[in-house]
């Protein structure tokens, strides 16, 4: 396995890994497969790997990867039933000052294939629906954990940006802002999930990288 993959958890039929800012899961148009991380595990698993989620190119976290056809079915059906229990860390803008809460939004895309937007009255959208909870206040910025239900096309930051508290630096949803962490401050830390084979419930951490860790420990000092 390349140094720089973080293998999380492993077997025959799964393999999760920790996926690092500016990171892409899956090739793009600028980003060739080699450069990925579906690239490197299929090169390091003679292409019996493929990928069943994904997360934005700036989001840091748990990426699960099925191994076996099984694994590529099973994994595949619970992402699409909604059956994967994610939690994400993420710091945004102002204080909150309820110690938790629940979005719920219809959410589009936007005019650019890269931006979502919040579905008007009379348009049709996906139902997101996002719980969250406090875990820190600090100077004009909250940590929250935030576990989404469904897994819609920028969910987190549309969501959080229509409660009145953006991602600390977003440059679609909070263009403009001023913060220590020069990327979107988002990081999937659990996924939960059953196992392919064993249909036993496993849980799947990851912590948070450097970056993120440091922007936590910034906001700390401004306490």
């Amino acid at each position: 396995m390349p140094k720089d993959v973080t293998v999380l958890f492993e077997d025959d039929h799964v393999v999760a890994v920790a996926k690092g800012p500016d990171e892409l899961v899956v090739p793009s148009q600028w980003t060739p497969k080699a450069q990925t991380l579906i690239g490197r595990l299929q090169r390091q698993y003679a292409g019996r790997v493929w990928a069943v989620h994904r997360l934005d190119r700036e989001t840091s976290g748990v990426v699960v990867f099925a191994r076996s056809p099984l694994a590529l079915q099973s994994l595949g059906e619970q992402f699409r039933q909604h059956r994967i229990r994610k939690v994400y860390h993420a710091i945004v803008q102002g204080v909150i000052a309820a110690g938790g809460g629940v979005l719920t939004h219809r959410l589009a895309r936007g005019a650019k294939w890269t931006e979502g937007r919040v579905a008007p009255a009379g348009e049709r959208g996906q139902l997101a629906r996002t719980t969250f909870t406090v875990l820190e206040r600090f100077r004009g910025h909250t940590l929250v954990e935030a576990r989404p239900v469904t897994g819609r096309f920028h969910q987190l930051r549309i969501q959080f940006q229509q409660a009145g508290h953006p991602l600390a630096h977003d440059p679609i949803y909070n263009p403009g802002a001023a913060f220590v962490l020069a990327r979107v401050p988002l990081h999937a830390s659990q996924l939960g999930l059953l196992h392919p084979a064993t249909h036993r419930p496993l849980e799947i951490g990851c912590p948070w990288p450097d970056d993120f860790s440091r922007a936590v420990q910034s906001l700390r000092a401004q306490k």
